[in-house]
């Protein structure tokens, strides 16, 4: 076996566990959520395609459109479902794009996902769209020309 394909597997499996860990700040809060955006956006290594944000974005707002989540206190096991198939789909994005898979390091989008689905809260998942709706903002106004 090529030692370099057995280096890049260690690698990525290593990657993956890293994405599910909060960073050291941990979750985002109601009174940070804004400026971690912010500083994301114009300090991550990542150039990220607008329409490749947008639909992640989208993909969390039929989340929001489907389950209702602030409806009550716990999110529903549907809900739940719907956030695992949207990391899934993340992942899988991560693997396909290098700008992806920077993008989603830097702004700690899957392991946010991985908190908010173990809590089980609504008001995770309320912080959680703040942010990625956050994130699509600050993006749009660092790369306004872009479609």
């Amino acid at each position: 076996m090529d030692h370099r394909k057995d280096t890049n597997k260690k690698e990525k499996s290593q990657s993956l566990e890293e994405l599910i860990k909060l960073p050291k700040n941990g979750f985002i809060n109601e009174d940070t959520y804004i400026d971690e955006a912010m500083n994301m956006i114009e300090h991550g290594k990542s150039e990220i395609s607008t329409s490749k944000l947008r639909s992640m974005y989208g993909q969390l707002c039929e989340i929001t459109k489907r389950y209702d989540p602030s409806a009550q206190e716990e999110l529903s096991k549907d809900c739940i479902s719907a956030l695992r198939l949207l990391r899934i789909q993340i992942i899988y994005s991560m693997g396909r794009d290098d700008n992806v898979m920077d993008f989603i390091k830097d702004s700690h989008l899957v392991a946010y996902i991985c908190h908010t689905e173990k809590e089980k809260k609504s008001g995770c998942y309320k912080l959680l769209c703040r942010y990625f709706e956050a994130l699509v903002a600050f993006h749009r106004f660092k790369y306004p020309k872009e479609s």
